[in-house]
């Protein structure tokens, strides 16, 4: 079976030149591409990823490693449609990871010190985080989207303002006159929860509002994590008029433990979440209306410059979003 060298000889060509004319990485003549490619239908010659890695020590692959116990939604879905079109017109590849369990299966796939990706993307920082560890450790250029503890901020990232955007979500809670104002968060660990967190307590310390800890979740996004917190305010009795919830999937439950205590969302209970549920909810959900389709391109391209210009400056940016508020936040109406 051909190889590249073999086609290169005969085309009268570098193999480096062959690889090009597949990669489109850098430009060759037109006349140069047509011998190629003729020599290749002659040979019946495919180009190898690996074989073509070699010559060029680049496998025109990005990778995307998720960690262990996120849960799949809209919002990776989103973010992976930006990061595989961008990708595409860069001429690479995406290698989806959902799911890695510990740091030994990253370092198979980036084993025995040979990298079969050009550069990663990393979702949701983590405090510890063994995925940025590891790909700084082997080189890897590598982007987060989420913003970086302290101890990793030499990292790139993009991501939304969360403390802010909390912020706003809580006060116009309390502008509504809610003061007894649930929390239900992600999982503890992770840069978005303490993001969040924060301007959650600003907002309620500002308004002079004590912070209740009885009204702090930390857990998933799925519809039973938000039904089983909502469940628990009222098992114990414990007083709250008004709610904020990680995502949309999780405000499902939120709104179907409402209902089955016999309160109407917006009227007896307002809600509001950190992700837009493209008007599923009944009432319209009050939410951060973030373009996750661009928050995955703003990576890839990010990565790419990483990757071209071997940066060791971290590049940052901050895209804005905006809350859409509807009928499911209105004014407290003096019962809890």
């Amino acid at each position: 079976m051909a190889d590249i060298k073999t086609v290169a000889t005969i085309a009268g060509v570098s193999p480096s030149t062959v690889s090009n004319v597949f990669s489109k990485k850098k430009f060759v003549s037109e006349e140069a591409k047509q011998r190629v490619l003729r020599v290749c239908k002659e040979l019946n010659y495919m180009p190898s990823v690996m074989a073509s890695s070699i010559i060029t020590k680049s496998t025109n692959i990005i990778g995307f490693f998720d960690v262990q116990g996120q849960g799949y939604s809209d919002v990776y879905s989103d973010m992976i449609k930006g990061i595989t079109r961008k990708a595409a017109e860069l001429g690479k590849g995406v290698l989806l990871n959902i799911g890695l369990k510990d740091p030994d299966e990253l370092n198979s796939v980036l084993r025995a010190g040979c990298q079969p990706v050009d550069g990663a993307i990393l979702p949701l920082p983590l405090e510890r985080d063994l995925r940025i560890e590891n790909l700084s450790f082997k080189a890897v250029p590598h982007v987060l989207i989420g913003s970086p503890y302290r101890k990793y901020e030499k990292t790139s990232s993009v991501d939304v303002d969360n403390t802010l955007l909390s912020y706003k979500l809580t006060n116009h809670l309390i502008n509504l006159g809610h003061k007894r104002i649930a929390m239900i968060n992600y999982k503890s660990g992770y840069t978005v929860t303490d993001d969040r967190q924060k301007g959650y307590e600003l907002a309620l310390k500002e308004a002079g509002i004590h912070v209740s800890k009885e009204l702090v979740f930390h857990t998933g996004i799925k519809e039973q994590d938000g039904f089983d917190c909502i469940e628990a305010l009222f098992a114990k009795r414990i007083e709250f008029s008004a709610a904020i919830v990680s995502m949309p999937e999780a405000a499902e439950g939120v709104y179907k433990a409402i209902e089955k205590n016999e309160k109407k969302v917006g009227e007896d209970i307002s809600v509001a979440a950190f992700s837009s549920d493209k008007g599923m909810h009944n009432p319209l959900l009050t939410a951060v209306d973030t373009d996750y389709v661009r928050v995955g391109t703003e990576a890839m391209e990010i990565l790419q410059e990483l990757i071209e210009n071997k940066s060791e400056k971290p590049i940052r940016r901050i895209l804005e979003s905006e809350i859409i508020f509807t009928q499911s936040c209105q004014r407290y109406k003096g019962r809890l």
